[in-house]
């Protein structure tokens, strides 16, 4: 697969991290701001791609 194929899907903002975790808002906030969480702050919002998140909770698990 090209480069230019692959879609990079975003999750952008704390409630919709924390929707796809299944974890509330504050811990969300907490695992943001500790810098826990991988994910970048862009113009005031987190973001992180769904694979990244994917990946960390996976490796936390192992």
């Amino acid at each position: 697969m090209a480069v230019a194929d692959k879609k990079i899907d975003l999750i952008w903002g704390i409630d919709n991290i924390a929707a796809a975790t299944g974890r509330t808002r504050m811990q969300v906030y907490a695992l943001l701001t500790k810098g826990i969480l991988p994910a970048k702050k862009l113009n005031k919002r987190w973001v992180i791609s769904r694979e990244t998140l994917e990946n960390f909770f996976k490796d936390m698990a192992a």
